[in-house]
């Protein structure tokens, strides 16, 4: 009831203000029509919204433009191409792009999320533009351009006034997210007055919420300012006109997710917003903040927010072809749109852009409709290149009315050397070298195809191919996979561009293994064998956080070798990115996996140092690494019980080397409900905080990594593998021996109560992590629940890197962290010959510190305090919690007098941060 009675409120307030302007507008008009004022009927509206309305987006692919009012999906959901809600045309309303060459085309549902030159836009947020490796050119636009076009505009203009009134009949749909939240706009109105005027226009659709999937809300019609216009200039021809969008501030009534961005001298050539009633508006759709400037830079999707020039003018004549590209002896189609009813004209073709024109013997006749279509037949000798086709006036072949341009292609030639390569379970990679003739257009993709070679007798024939699409111009190589155990295939790759595919490479016969087989070698009952699967696992948000002492946590791939004792790693001598089959991956400022780094161990996907605060999402600020292990063996038996190996291991440092462990050759094993664990064999090295001189070979151990309930193992199945959190939330954990035990669990804490296994645990208590791993009361608890880890059985199970989340804004005005790396007395202090900053980790040598005290282990939530005066140390708890390299702070006093500071003040500075910030 409360968010109807919002959506009530909203409605009423705009459809009030709404109503009057018009009122008031009618009056005016009505009063001031004059001399010079002509009658229209056949006015064209052509709009794209902005640019993000069809850029890439991070979720969904993309967004984009559709004709009419879309029908009710029923849920937040991306649409399909069968779901009938896109349109390409509406009566009236048509969505088109352009194409390399700048005509506009009718756009399709395949290509709504790609740019002009053919690229897929999905999931580009990174700016106006973005690289394209292998592109013609290398930078292009991350967005679609699309624009809508409404005809039969009706009304008047009046230029010796400045002024104009026409309606449109017809909607058209804004659809972000890819169908996850969208809405219509129907039924506008432009009205100028003297060079100022507003466009209106009535808004329906649907509410959603990006943090409840489950919002679902039919929203009830409401007019809307679609667009504020300040400088008009009415011609006989038309307008042309950038709406208001740049410096206008958001009202205060709006309460968007994100408040609009402070205006500065980086965002001032983007900073604005859309009309306050269509803010209104989207705030219940759920795109609020999409309409107006909120923070990020010029790498973001800020700078595809702003409002494009729209143009009202008569409905000319105009000539669209069907494809921007043809095979000669193939067919092309040229749509002709003409106001005069019964007008014949005659069609023409010309090679390049200054050829001699050919008539064609065809006459275009306008039908009632204002349209015509005329199906041509390129010669089959025609040459490659570029050709205009045009219509001109009967008798005159020298002046073109109308005309667009096509270019006559050509097929790639066939891909060479296809190398098919061990089959994995069901799936075989493929390798093969491009063809030297790379056709007209370019290369846009290779496709696979693997036909059966012995059909079983009356089945389906679709079910006797398989295919893989690899786009592309630079692929050479990729995964075939749901090919059938025990099958033979013939697989062939053929290179594909704008026309078609063209011939096929040389072919490979392969035989799929059969049944699959247990660790024991023995048969499978309709199993799969599996021999490259990947693990892929950050463990926990703590082990890829900042620290309080060495600057972060990381992960390291392969077996880190001996230090010989408790120190900061001052070089990559022991941490490496990959070893084997294991690698250490991370996601990079463009929403892509990258390999991690020592320079880059302990920085976030922008490129930032870690730091202990909170992103929005509630998790903590980390680098978001995780550890990737491929080659794995196995078996996923019919009833969908699971077990599979891995050879290989990675090191779980923290405290930038204080303190750390390795995993080798872990284990998963699944029954038939999709119950089990992740094992392995564990090892490392015990340390102490209370005792810098410890550091003893921990003997190896097999331990319980995760606990896994509920798999779906059957959509595993199908899927090629899955991912899932492992248990830790609700976990008891028996901490005797710990340095701090778990804690209790409350209202408080109970959406992050919780522990890793108890083996885990136990062999925590050896290294002296133990209470990293469970909640015991700390102010990081939130960073220690198990992060999901993915199994993918093979290449074709792809894991997105997840979507980014901003960093919560601190407030640092009661006092700041020193960071500089010494205290305010100038000396080391003990325990630490140089304390190392978030800036410079590598500096950090000696001992963690003394802690809490108790059994020596080291401590989880250690906050370091400068050597100041003890009323300081609560003005500073905010910039204290704030710093990744806090213990720095603590080069003036042993981290042990700064715990007694802390516990005598009963401050805990990453407490009072959260109470601060109400989390």
């Amino acid at each position: 009831m409360k968010t109807w009675r919002r959506i009530l409120r909203i409605v009423s307030s705009v459809s009030t203000a709404i109503c009057m302007v018009a009122v008031a507008s009618a009056m005016t008009l009505s009063a001031s029509a004059s001399v010079g004022e002509t009658a229209v009927s056949d006015m064209v509206f052509q709009w794209g919204v902005n640019p993000e309305s069809g850029g890439g987006s991070y979720f969904g692919g993309c967004n984009f433009l559709s004709a009419g009012t879309s029908g009710d999906a029923g849920t937040s959901g991306v649409w399909s191409e069968n779901s009938g809600l896109w349109k390409q045309t509406s009566a009236n309303v048509e969505i088109l792009k352009p194409d390399a060459e700048g005509n506009m085309l009718a756009q399709t549902w395949t290509n709504k999320c790609q740019n002009r030159y053919g690229t897929s836009i999905n999931g580009r947020t990174s700016g106006m533009n973005m690289a394209v490796s292998g592109g013609n050119p290398a930078t292009q636009p991350s967005y679609s351009e699309n624009v809508v076009r409404i005809s039969g505009g009706s009304g008047s203009l009046n230029p010796s006034t400045n002024s104009a009134t026409v309606t449109w009949d017809g909607s058209f749909t804004i659809v972000y997210y890819g169908g996850m939240t969208y809405w219509t706009i129907s039924d506008l109105k432009l009205v100028v007055l003297n060079g100022k005027g507003t466009i209106t226009g009535t808004a329906s659709g649907y509410g959603a919420d990006m943090d409840d999937p489950a919002t679902w809300l039919t929203l009830p019609s409401t007019p809307i300012h679609v667009a504020d216009l300040s400088d008009v200039q009415v011609s006989e021809s038309g307008i042309t006109v950038t709406p208001d969008y740049l410096g206008v501030s958001v009202s205060s009534e709006i309460q968007g997710r994100n408040p609009q961005a402070e205006r500065t001298a980086s965002n001032e050539s983007w900073w604005g917003a859309f009309p306050d009633s269509w803010l209104q508006y989207a705030v219940l759709t759920g795109q609020s903040s999409y309409w107006y400037t909120s923070d990020g830079g010029a790498g973001t999707i800020q700078p595809r927010k702003v409002v494009p020039a729209m143009t009202i003018a008569h409905d000319t004549v105009s000539v669209v072809a069907s494809q921007s590209v043809v095979q000669a002896g193939r067919e092309i189609t040229f749509d002709i749109k003409a106001p005069q009813v019964g007008k014949e004209y005659q069609a023409g073709i010309r090679a390049g852009s200054d050829g001699q024109w050919v008539l064609l013997d065809e006459i275009v006749t306008i039908s009632q409709e204002g349209s015509a279509s005329l199906r041509y037949t390129v010669p089959a000798a025609s040459a490659t290149g570029s050709y205009a086709f045009a219509i001109f006036e009967k008798g005159d072949a020298a002046n073109p009315v109308a005309s667009t341009t096509y270019t006559v292609g050509r097929l790639p030639g066939a891909p060479t050397g296809l190398v098919v390569g061990k089959p994995e379970g069901t799936s075989v990679s493929l390798t093969w070298v491009a063809p030297d003739d790379l056709g007209l257009p370019a290369i846009s993709a290779y496709v696979a195809t693997a036909i059966k070679v012995n059909p079983t007798e009356g089945s389906a024939g679709d079910a006797d191919v398989v295919s893989a699409s690899f786009d592309g111009a630079d692929a050479d190589s990729g995964i075939l996979s749901a090919l059938e155990a025990g099958a033979t295939y013939q697989i062939s790759v053929a290179a594909q561009n704008a026309i078609g595919a063209g011939p096929s490479s040389n072919a490979v016969q392969l035989t799929v293994p059969g049944a699959a087989q247990d660790d024991d070698g023995d048969p499978v009952k309709g199993g799969t064998t599996i021999s490259n699967a990947t693990l892929r696992w950050g463990m926990n948000d703590e082990a890829n956080s900042a620290a309080y002492y060495g600057g972060c946590n990381f992960l390291s791939a392969g077996k880190s070798g001996d230090s010989g004792k408790s120190t900061v790693w001052t070089d990559g001598s022991l941490y490496s990115a990959s070893s084997g089959n294991v690698r250490i991956q991370k996601p990079n400022a463009a929403g892509q996996w990258e390999a991690a780094s020592w320079g880059s161990r302990c920085l976030t996907r922008d490129g930032t140092q870690v730091t202990m605060q909170k992103r929005v999402d509630g998790r903590s600020v980390n680098t978001e690494s995780q550890v990737v292990v491929s080659d794995g063996e196995g078996v996923v038996a019919a009833d969908g019980s699971t077990s599979i190996r891995w050879t290989g291991s990675w090191t779980v440092v923290f405290y930038g080397g204080m303190t750390y462990w390795s995993v080798s050759d872990p284990r998963l094993t699944l029954d038939a409900d999709g119950n089990g664990q992740l094992t392995a064999t564990a090892s490392g090295y015990g340390a102490d905080m209370d005792d810098s001189t410890k550091w003893n070979t921990l003997s190896d151990t097999t331990v319980v990594l995760a606990d896994l309930k509920k798999v779906d193992v059957d959509k595993a199945a199908e899927d090629h593998g899955f991912t899932q959190k492992p248990e830790y939330l609700g976990v008891t954990v028996n901490s005797t021996g710990g340095r701090n035990q778990q804690a209790a669990k409350t209202a408080d804490n109970a959406a992050y109560w919780g522990s890793f296994p108890q083996s885990f645990v136990d062999f925590q208590m050896l290294t002296g992590q133990s209470s990293y791993w469970y909640t015991s009361d700390g102010a990081r608890d939130y960073a220690k629940p198990a992060t999901a880890l993915s199994i993918a059985y093979d290449g074709s199970y792809s894991v997105p890197v997840p979507e980014a989340s901003e960093t919560l804004e601190l407030d640092t005005t009661a006092g700041s962290a020193d960071t500089s790396g010494t205290s305010s007395g100038g000396s080391p202090g003990v325990g630490a010959s140089s304390a190392g900053s978030a800036q410079n980790p590598s500096k950090a040598t000696g001992s963690a510190g003394a802690g809490e005290g108790g059994s020596s282990q080291l401590g989880d939530q250690a906050d370091g305090a400068s050597a100041v005066p003890i009323a300081a140390v609560r003005d500073t708890a905010v910039g204290v919690a704030a710093a990744s390299g806090a213990v720095a702070l603590a080069s003036g006093l042993p981290l042990g007098a700064a715990w007694v500071i802390r516990r005598r003040l009963g401050l805990d500075p990453a407490f009072e941060l959260d109470r601060s910030l109400g989390l």
